[in-house]
């Protein structure tokens, strides 16, 4: 999931209004991944960065896609590592949020 910062809008408060707008899912808590994904942009000759984040949500809420996207899957822990598409980010958010429990330092407030 991806999304641009509005103005006026904090990273994770974007993350909060993607995830509501593009799935209908209710995020609960939300996580600074510690984890920079940094790529060369062939499209614009630049360099990005992009900051990772990781959220948590309620089982079983139903998904409602928008028009952005045209369909979804529910995979186990596993897959979902397979699909990810910077494979820097696998061992890192492994490692600190399936492996580990996340250090309450990582959690973003997003009363």
């Amino acid at each position: 999931m991806a999304g641009t910062v509005e103005a006026g809008e904090t990273g994770g408060q974007t993350i909060i209004r993607e995830f509501g707008e593009e799935t209908g899912i209710r995020v609960t808590e939300l996580y600074n991944g510690q984890y920079l994904e940094q790529f060369y942009e062939a499209s614009l000759n630049t360099i990005e960065e992009v900051p990772v984040f990781v959220v948590y949500c309620p089982p079983n809420q139903a998904v409602i896609l928008n028009d952005e996207h045209t369909d979804y899957r529910w995979n186990s822990l596993t897959e979902a590592k397979a699909l990810v598409s910077f494979p820097g980010q696998n061992d890192h958010i492994w490692h600190y949020f399936v492996d580990n429990t996340p250090s309450p330092l990582m959690r973003v407030d997003i009363r």
